[in-house]
Protein backbone atom coordinates (compact mmCIF):
# COMPACT_ATOMS: atom_id res chain seq x y z
CA UNK A 1 0.00 0.00 0.00
CA UNK A 2 2.74 2.73 0.74
CA UNK A 3 4.86 1.62 -2.08
CA UNK A 4 1.72 2.30 -4.30
CA UNK A 5 1.08 5.80 -2.26
CA UNK A 6 4.90 6.87 -2.36
CA UNK A 7 4.45 9.55 -4.44
CA UNK A 8 1.86 10.87 -1.77
CA UNK A 9 3.93 9.73 1.42
CA UNK A 10 6.05 13.71 1.74
CA UNK A 11 2.55 15.75 1.28
CA UNK A 12 -0.34 13.65 3.36
CA UNK A 13 -1.14 12.66 6.47
CA UNK A 14 -2.32 9.16 6.39
CA UNK A 15 -4.05 7.50 9.58
CA UNK A 16 -5.14 4.04 10.15
CA UNK A 17 -7.78 3.38 13.16
CA UNK A 18 -11.06 0.99 14.01
CA UNK A 19 -14.40 1.90 14.83
CA UNK A 20 -14.61 -0.37 17.46
CA UNK A 21 -13.00 -3.16 19.70
CA UNK A 22 -12.86 -6.80 17.89
CA UNK A 23 -16.44 -8.90 18.08
CA UNK A 24 -14.95 -11.48 20.08
CA UNK A 25 -17.91 -13.80 20.30
CA UNK A 26 -17.52 -14.55 16.87
CA UNK A 27 -14.25 -16.08 17.74
CA UNK A 28 -10.80 -16.00 15.65
CA UNK A 29 -12.71 -13.98 12.71
CA UNK A 30 -14.03 -11.42 15.14
CA UNK A 31 -10.37 -10.76 16.32
CA UNK A 32 -9.03 -10.04 19.67
CA UNK A 33 -8.98 -7.12 22.22
CA UNK A 34 -5.57 -8.10 24.22
CA UNK A 35 -6.15 -7.87 27.63
CA UNK A 36 -9.34 -5.56 27.16
CA UNK A 37 -12.14 -6.61 29.08
CA UNK A 38 -15.30 -6.78 26.44
CA UNK A 39 -16.34 -6.20 22.75
CA UNK A 40 -17.50 -4.52 20.28
CA UNK A 41 -20.98 -2.63 20.90
CA UNK A 42 -20.09 -2.95 24.50
CA UNK A 43 -18.08 0.73 26.64
CA UNK A 44 -15.74 -1.44 28.51
CA UNK A 45 -12.54 -0.56 26.93
CA UNK A 46 -12.17 -3.56 25.09
CA UNK A 47 -15.53 -2.19 23.07
CA UNK A 48 -13.84 1.09 22.84
CA UNK A 49 -10.44 1.49 23.02
CA UNK A 50 -8.48 1.02 19.54
CA UNK A 51 -4.79 1.03 17.80
CA UNK A 52 -4.21 4.76 16.11
CA UNK A 53 -1.83 5.17 13.46
CA UNK A 54 -0.57 8.92 12.38
CA UNK A 55 1.91 8.66 9.16
CA UNK A 56 3.27 11.62 8.30
CA UNK A 57 6.85 11.91 6.53
CA UNK A 58 9.37 14.55 7.63
CA UNK A 59 6.75 15.45 10.38
CA UNK A 60 5.72 13.04 12.80
CA UNK A 61 8.34 10.92 13.74
CA UNK A 62 8.69 6.86 12.86
CA UNK A 63 8.63 4.56 15.65
CA UNK A 64 7.53 6.83 18.55
CA UNK A 65 4.61 5.34 20.66
CA UNK A 66 2.06 7.66 22.97
CA UNK A 67 -0.14 7.32 25.88
CA UNK A 68 -1.36 10.61 25.39
CA UNK A 69 -5.78 10.46 25.76
CA UNK A 70 -7.17 10.98 22.61
CA UNK A 71 -10.88 10.34 20.91
CA UNK A 72 -11.78 9.81 17.36
CA UNK A 73 -13.71 12.58 17.96
CA UNK A 74 -10.32 14.73 18.36
CA UNK A 75 -9.75 13.92 14.25
CA UNK A 76 -11.96 16.87 13.75
CA UNK A 77 -9.97 19.33 15.36
CA UNK A 78 -6.50 17.70 14.36
CA UNK A 79 -7.11 17.57 10.58
CA UNK A 80 -8.54 21.08 10.76
CA UNK A 81 -5.84 23.01 12.42
CA UNK A 82 -3.51 21.11 9.69
CA UNK A 83 -5.65 22.19 7.14
CA UNK A 84 -5.60 25.48 8.38
CA UNK A 85 -9.25 25.71 8.71
CA UNK A 86 -11.30 27.23 11.63
CA UNK A 87 -13.28 25.34 14.06
CA UNK A 88 -17.19 25.96 14.28
CA UNK A 89 -18.27 28.66 16.49
CA UNK A 90 -20.02 25.80 18.74
CA UNK A 91 -19.45 23.65 21.41
CA UNK A 92 -17.30 20.54 20.51
CA UNK A 93 -15.63 17.71 22.24
CA UNK A 94 -13.06 17.74 19.99
CA UNK A 95 -9.21 18.58 20.86
CA UNK A 96 -6.55 18.86 18.56
CA UNK A 97 -3.70 15.97 18.91
CA UNK A 98 -1.35 18.09 16.55
CA UNK A 99 1.19 19.57 19.35
CA UNK A 100 1.39 15.40 20.40
CA UNK A 101 2.00 14.17 17.22
CA UNK A 102 4.66 16.98 16.03
CA UNK A 103 6.21 16.10 19.48
CA UNK A 104 5.65 19.50 20.60
CA UNK A 105 3.98 18.06 23.94
CA UNK A 106 3.59 14.92 25.59
CA UNK A 107 0.11 14.81 26.98
CA UNK A 108 -3.35 16.10 24.48
CA UNK A 109 -5.87 18.64 25.81
CA UNK A 110 -8.00 16.19 26.76
CA UNK A 111 -8.25 14.94 30.31
CA UNK A 112 -11.68 12.89 29.93
CA UNK A 113 -13.34 10.85 27.75
CA UNK A 114 -17.73 9.91 27.63
CA UNK A 115 -19.15 6.46 26.62
CA UNK A 116 -22.34 6.44 24.67
CA UNK A 117 -24.50 3.57 23.95
CA UNK A 118 -27.13 5.73 21.67
CA UNK A 119 -27.80 8.35 23.84
CA UNK A 120 -27.26 7.00 27.35
CA UNK A 121 -24.25 7.92 28.81
CA UNK A 122 -22.84 4.73 30.19
CA UNK A 123 -19.52 5.80 31.31
CA UNK A 124 -17.08 8.34 31.69
CA UNK A 125 -12.95 9.10 31.95
CA UNK A 126 -11.42 11.04 33.86
CA UNK A 127 -7.51 11.24 34.05
CA UNK A 128 -7.28 7.32 34.69
CA UNK A 129 -9.93 6.71 36.34
CA UNK A 130 -13.20 5.41 34.59
CA UNK A 131 -16.57 5.18 36.43
CA UNK A 132 -19.27 2.84 35.12
CA UNK A 133 -23.02 4.33 35.01
CA UNK A 134 -24.38 1.42 33.58
CA UNK A 135 -22.87 -1.46 31.72
CA UNK A 136 -24.70 -3.87 29.04
CA UNK A 137 -23.19 -6.48 27.33
CA UNK A 138 -22.32 -5.42 23.55
CA UNK A 139 -25.58 -7.52 20.68
CA UNK A 140 -28.07 -9.36 23.53
CA UNK A 141 -31.44 -8.05 24.66
CA UNK A 142 -30.85 -7.58 28.18
CA UNK A 143 -31.51 -4.09 29.74
CA UNK A 144 -28.40 -1.87 31.25
CA UNK A 145 -27.64 -2.66 34.31
CA UNK A 146 -27.71 0.83 36.62
CA UNK A 147 -24.24 1.21 38.79
CA UNK A 148 -25.13 3.36 42.17
CA UNK A 149 -22.40 3.62 43.23
CA UNK A 150 -20.70 3.50 39.47
CA UNK A 151 -18.03 0.59 39.03
CA UNK A 152 -14.68 2.81 39.45
CA UNK A 153 -11.37 1.55 37.63
CA UNK A 154 -7.74 3.07 37.58
CA UNK A 155 -7.09 2.76 33.88
CA UNK A 156 -3.54 3.61 34.33
CA UNK A 157 -2.42 0.57 36.55
CA UNK A 158 -5.76 -2.21 35.67
CA UNK A 159 -6.54 -1.17 31.49
CA UNK A 160 -8.62 -4.54 31.68
CA UNK A 161 -10.73 -3.38 34.36
CA UNK A 162 -10.76 -6.29 36.47
CA UNK A 163 -9.74 -4.58 39.64
CA UNK A 164 -12.91 -2.50 40.64
CA UNK A 165 -11.92 0.23 43.68
CA UNK A 166 -13.60 0.92 46.68
CA UNK A 167 -16.52 3.62 46.34
CA UNK A 168 -16.31 4.72 49.48
CA UNK A 169 -12.36 5.11 49.35
CA UNK A 170 -12.19 6.79 46.25
CA UNK A 171 -15.21 8.64 46.84
CA UNK A 172 -13.30 12.50 46.06
CA UNK A 173 -12.29 10.50 43.22
CA UNK A 174 -16.05 9.80 42.14
CA UNK A 175 -17.18 12.70 43.28
CA UNK A 176 -14.43 14.69 40.51
CA UNK A 177 -16.21 12.27 37.71
CA UNK A 178 -19.75 13.29 38.79
CA UNK A 179 -18.59 17.57 38.39
CA UNK A 180 -17.10 16.58 34.60
CA UNK A 181 -20.60 14.73 33.42
CA UNK A 182 -22.37 17.36 35.33
CA UNK A 183 -20.90 19.87 32.80
CA UNK A 184 -20.57 18.02 30.10
CA UNK A 185 -24.58 17.37 30.32
CA UNK A 186 -24.97 20.90 30.10
CA UNK A 187 -23.43 21.11 26.45
CA UNK A 188 -25.60 18.83 25.14
CA UNK A 189 -28.71 19.90 23.79
CA UNK A 190 -32.01 18.15 22.85
CA UNK A 191 -32.20 15.85 20.22
CA UNK A 192 -35.24 14.05 18.16
CA UNK A 193 -35.45 10.73 18.24
CA UNK A 194 -33.39 9.07 16.24
CA UNK A 195 -34.79 6.13 13.58
CA UNK A 196 -31.62 4.28 14.02
CA UNK A 197 -32.73 3.33 17.43
CA UNK A 198 -32.79 -0.09 17.60
CA UNK A 199 -36.23 -0.11 20.05
CA UNK A 200 -38.30 2.54 17.59
CA UNK A 201 -37.09 1.56 13.84
CA UNK A 202 -38.79 2.99 11.45
CA UNK A 203 -38.89 0.70 8.24
CA UNK A 204 -39.50 3.33 5.58
CA UNK A 205 -36.01 5.06 6.20
CA UNK A 206 -34.45 1.09 7.14
CA UNK A 207 -30.24 1.44 5.76
CA UNK A 208 -30.62 -2.68 5.74
CA UNK A 209 -31.95 -3.29 2.82
CA UNK A 210 -29.08 -3.98 0.72
CA UNK A 211 -28.63 -7.39 -0.63
CA UNK A 212 -24.45 -6.48 -0.80
CA UNK A 213 -24.65 -6.71 2.88
CA UNK A 214 -25.24 -9.67 5.09
CA UNK A 215 -29.22 -8.50 5.13
CA UNK A 216 -32.21 -9.28 4.10
CA UNK A 217 -35.95 -7.53 4.39
CA UNK A 218 -38.88 -9.59 3.84
CA UNK A 219 -42.17 -8.18 2.03
CA UNK A 220 -42.94 -5.32 5.07
CA UNK A 221 -39.38 -4.11 4.30
CA UNK A 222 -38.59 -5.70 8.35
CA UNK A 223 -35.16 -5.31 8.06
CA UNK A 224 -33.09 -9.37 8.93
CA UNK A 225 -30.01 -9.48 10.26
CA UNK A 226 -27.66 -12.54 9.72
CA UNK A 227 -25.20 -11.89 12.63
CA UNK A 228 -23.67 -15.38 12.19
CA UNK A 229 -25.00 -17.27 14.67
CA UNK A 230 -28.73 -16.64 12.91
CA UNK A 231 -31.04 -14.05 12.68
CA UNK A 232 -31.87 -10.75 14.52
CA UNK A 233 -35.31 -9.67 13.77
CA UNK A 234 -35.99 -6.08 14.47
CA UNK A 235 -39.39 -5.23 15.07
Amino acid sequence: LFRSLAPLLTTCTYLFCSDNGAWTEEGLNGGSNGLLRGQKGETWEGGMRVPTIFYWTGHIASGKVSLALGSQLDFLATFAELAGASMPNKTLDSYSLVPVLLGQAAASSRDSVFYYRDATLMAARYGNYKAHYFTRSGWGLDKPERHDPPLLYHLGHDPSEQYQLNATEYSSILEQINSVVEAHNKTIGSLPPSQLDLYDYDCKVCPCCDHAMLCVCNSTSTPVIDVGHGFYLFP
